[in-house]
């Protein structure tokens, strides 16, 4: 048997596991990738790749435990696109991170 502190401890601890858990959410996005013009650089306006109509294209921002479930539509006549994201810690799994020869630890 579990003392009293003992179970106390474990709710608490179950308690903050299930919590965890109810927090998780989905986001779905659809991005659609066409050319747009914009100065990204500030010194002329020029093509560039956009998202949903917009450069630069958006951030997206999850909580640990999130779920993305992410919809990329390629509308450019003339290439392959590929998604490549930053701030993800992918130890042992950086195949995953793009395309082939743009990954990172």
């Amino acid at each position: 048997m579990y003392s009293p502190r003992e179970t106390g401890l474990l709710f608490i601890v179950l308690c903050g596991l299930f919590a965890t858990a109810a927090h998780a959410a989905t986001q779905t996005l659809e991005w659609n990738v066409t050319y747009l013009n914009a100065n990204p650089d500030g010194l002329f306006e020029r093509q560039v790749m956009g998202v949903n109509g917009a450069w630069p294209p958006p951030n997206i921002e999850l909580n640990y435990g999130d779920r993305l479930v992410l919809t990329v539509n390629n509308q450019l006549p003339d290439v392959t696109t590929g998604v490549h994201a930053h701030g993800l810690f992918q130890n042992g799994t950086n195949y995953y991170d793009g395309p082939v020869g743009v990954v990172q630890w």
